[in-house]
């Protein structure tokens, strides 16, 4: 039961990446037999040797996805199904797989894989059975826009150096391919799916303060005080005569007061001798600079309901330890970063022997960059 359901899982797979595009040429380069497994080819264009008029194919209307031992084929009912692969062998045009019939050994296919000068599957020409008719499938080239943008957005083969282990941080990468070692699928990524691994550096600064008690000096006020004062006094002398009466003499006294103005200034004199008053102010006394490091992973994530999401995992990094395969060549992959993660989780960054960026690992899958 379970082999079965590896089985659909494999085929849900390829199927799955079948419905998004073509396959294109520059892709992969497949320098090793090992490189098939887990792809998924999506031609664009099919042909049977000796007729000149090819058919055009709609996009994942026809794929052939490789494992270890066998080989899954969509595309019509001819040539639809599931093929035992006894052997993948090397070439002068490339690759070709032997295919069997478990019902049937004597009856044998293959799928010939055929690849250029730097190692690119430009088509694959699928038999069926011993006595069945050979076709041919092309491999698109990209188009011309699609190959500006991706070159502007991925990471190249040589493009990133890490020279030290302190000059990975502030690094980013932008995956080409993931190969889930596992399950042996490999995904072609998009721009849609975000893919990236960053290895980041976080500085936190934290400050130990106490109050310190500053002593301000006190302002004097001294007042002056200026009168101005007019004064008038007019006196009126009136006499009047009253009949059968003495005579009265009256003196009518009228004081009249202008501009008198009681006047305040301000002066602010500094008095040496005035009485200080404390005011508070922070003094630092302590300052810790701590320097964490983590790598993140954000990636596009699908869910079997149909729903995705965009995730991103943080791993904080304990320890980093190099190790070199002296036996490498300068563009093979010659030493290997060791990522200790404070979980316990190691992850592994794989450098070519120019110590440029080549690949990622962690927990069976393998980021690569364009130009594997």
């Amino acid at each position: 039961m379970k082999f079965k359901l590896i089985l659909l899982f494999v085929f849900v797979s390829f199927w799955g990446q079948a419905q998004e595009t073509y396959s294109y040429i520059h892709e992969r380069v497949f320098e090793d037999p090992f490189d098939l497994v887990g792809y998924n080819f999506r031609p664009f264009k099919m042909e049977i040797p000796g007729d000149y008029d090819p058919t055009m194919i709609e996009a994942g209307a026809y794929s052939f996805g490789i494992t270890r031992s066998r080989l899954y084929v969509h595309g019509d009912e001819k040539i639809r199904g599931l093929y035992e692969i006894n052997n993948i062998a090397p070439t002068n045009y490339g690759y070709k797989l032997t295919l069997l019939d478990p019902n049937n050994p004597s009856n044998r296919g293959h799928l010939k894989v055929i690849t250029n000068k730097y190692q690119e599957v430009e088509a694959i020409v699928f038999k069926k059975a011993s006595k069945s008719n050979e076709i041919i499938f092309h491999l698109s080239d990209a188009p011309k826009s699609l190959m500006k943008k991706e070159k502007k957005y991925f990471t190249d083969l040589g493009e990133i150096a890490v020279e030290e282990t302190d000059s990975l941080w502030g690094t980013k990468i932008y995956p080409y391919l993931r190969v889930n070692t596992n399950s042996n699928i490999q995904d072609r990524l998009y721009f849609a799916d975000s893919t990236s691994i960053s290895f980041e550096e976080v500085i936190t600064i934290k400050e130990k303060k106490k109050k310190k008690k500053k002593r301000r000096r006190r302002k004097k006020k001294k007042k002056s005080k200026g009168i101005e004062e007019n004064q008038s006094v007019e006196e009126t002398e009136a006499v009047e005569e009253i009949e059968e009466a003495n005579e009265v003499e009256e003196v009518n006294e009228n004081v009249n007061i202008e501009n008198i103005e009681d006047a305040t200034t301000e002066e602010k004199i500094e008095d040496p001798a005035a009485a200080p008053t404390p005011e508070e102010e922070d003094e630092i006394v302590k300052r810790k600079i701590t320097k964490t490091y983590f790598v993140k992973i954000k990636s596009l994530v699908k869910y079997k309901d149909g729903t995705s999401e965009i995730k991103t995992q943080s791993f904080p990094v304990k320890k980093i330890e190099e190790r070199e395969d002296v036996s490498a060549k300068k563009n093979e992959e010659r030493f290997q970063l060791e990522i200790k993660t404070k979980g316990k989780k190691k992850l592994y960054l794989y450098l070519n022997g120019d110590r440029t960026v080549s690949s990622f690992e962690i927990n069976g899958v393998l980021y690569l960059v364009r130009g594997h």
